[in-house]
C-alpha cells in the first residue's frame, strides 16, 4: 500500500507541477485541508485523506515568504555535509553510549555535532571543489604548480 501513496504524492505533485500558473494557493484551502488531515486520524483511512491533503499542503508551504527563510542559504550549502557525516557520527554515537541512547537525543546530538562539520566541510572543500568544477586542465596546472605530466594524458602508451 506504501507504494501505492507514495506514487499517488508523486503523480499529484507532478499534475501540480504541470498546472501551476493556474494553482493559487490560499491560507484558507492550506487550513481547511490541515483540518481534514487532523480530522482524518479518527477514521479508519488516514492515507486517503494524506494523498488528498498533503501534496497542497507540502506545495503551499514551500510558496510561503517568510523572513526567517529568505537568507537561509546564505552562510553556505551545509546539506551534503550533513549527508556524509550524520551516519559515522550516529554509528559513534551509538557505540559510546552503549546503544542506550533514546531517538530524540540520538537525533539531537548527533545534529550538534555533525553541522559544525558539515560547515567546514563547505566552506574548506565543497565550495572550493564546486568553483573548480569548470576550469580546464592547464588552469589547474598553473594553480597548483603540478607538471604538464599530471593533467595531460599525452599520447597513449603501448
Amino acid at each position: 500500500m506504501a507504494k501505492v501513496r507514495f506514487t499517488l504524492y508523486f503523480l499529484i505533485g507532478a499534475y501540480f507541477s504541470l498546472h501551476r500558473r493556474h494553482i493559487t494557493y490560499r491560507p484558507l484551502v492550506a487550513g481547511i485541508l490541515l483540518v481534514v488531515l487532523g480530522l482524518s486520524v479518527l477514521t479508519p483511512h488516514p492515507p486517503v485523506a494524506g494523498v488528498v491533503c498533503i501534496p497542497y499542503l507540502v506545495l503551499y508551504a514551500a510558496q510561503i515568504q517568510s523572513p526567517l527563510l529568505n537568507n537561509f542559504g546564505r552562510a553556505g550549502d551545509f546539506s551534503y555535509g550533513m549527508y556524509v557525516y550524520h551516519y559515522p557520527i550516529q554509528q559513534a554515537l551509538i557505540q559510546i553510549s552503549g546503544n542506550t541512547l533514546f531517538l530524540p537525543a540520538l537525533c539531537g546530538l548527533s545534529f550538534l555535532l555533525v553541522l559544525p562539520l558539515a560547515f567546514l566541510s563547505w566552506h574548506t572543500i565543497e565550495k572550493w571543489a564546486l568553483a573548480a568544477k569548470n576550469l580546464d586542465p592547464r588552469d589547474l596546472r598553473r594553480v597548483f604548480g603540478l607538471p604538464d605530466a599530471v593533467t595531460d594524458p599525452g599520447p597513449a602508451r603501448k
